[in-house]
């Protein structure tokens, strides 16, 4: 921690080694901006810091002064619709419409999954539409009928279940822009994996939206 800020909200803005961090004293939240955000450089000068008395901030990084009033922030409010792009199998790319394949129509458009026991190792690649700031794209999924709780990525959006047990499944995901608003508009799809002796044929029940 270099130097500290109080804006005219009561929010902390804090210049470190790896970004800026605002502060919520009120309830303890805070967020990190870094070049993702905009900035010139994650790495701040010690003691570099002033407040004008317009609210407006000043920080020195190792590449130049940065200045802002956050008062005139935009807010986010456009929480991103998020789907699944990519689906793989036993480690192997399903296409739609092949010989054996279970889907019949793409990914993207797929509502119910059936499929024979041994083959029950997906892998997800999922995606949100979001392009102001794609760095900053958060994910959460949940597979019911075996997680849980939600699991939070921000980087990787690929999602593994290695050998699904026979039985009924809801894969839900959905996205935030920023992290702090969540799509709460999920994308769901249903997975049957039907037990040892289950019918070979007719892999894939399908719905269109």
């Amino acid at each position: 921690m270099f130097r500290v800020l109080e804006d005219n909200d009561g929010l902390l803005w804090i210049s470190t080694s790896k970004g800026l961090l605002s502060l919520n004293p009120a309830n303890g939240s805070t967020k990190t901006y870094t070049t993702v955000n905009g900035l010139l450089s994650e790495q701040f000068n010690y003691n570099s810091a002033y407040k004008s008395k317009s609210g407006t901030l000043y920080f020195g990084t190792v590449k130049g002064m940065i200045s802002f009033n956050p008062s005139q922030f935009p807010r986010e409010d456009f929480v991103p619709p998020v789907f699944i792009t990519g689906l793989q199998i036993n480690n192997k790319d399903v296409e739609a419409g092949k010989e054996d394949s279970p889907l019949k129509t793409s990914i993207l458009y797929t509502k119910h999954l059936e499929l024979p026991h041994d083959r029950s190792s997906l892998n997800f690649e999922i995606a949100a539409l979001s392009y102001v700031t794609p760095e900053a794209n958060e994910y959460a999924y949940m597979m019911e009928g075996l997680d849980k709780e939600w699991t939070y990525l921000k980087s990787n959006r690929r999602i593994f279940y290695t050998k699904l047990p026979p039985g009924n499944y809801t894969f839900r995901i959905r996205g935030s822009g920023n992290g702090e608003v969540w799509n709460e508009q999920e994308t769901v799809l249903q997975i049957r994996v039907l037990p040892p002796g289950g019918p070979a044929v007719g892999l894939m029940r399908y719905m269109h939206c």
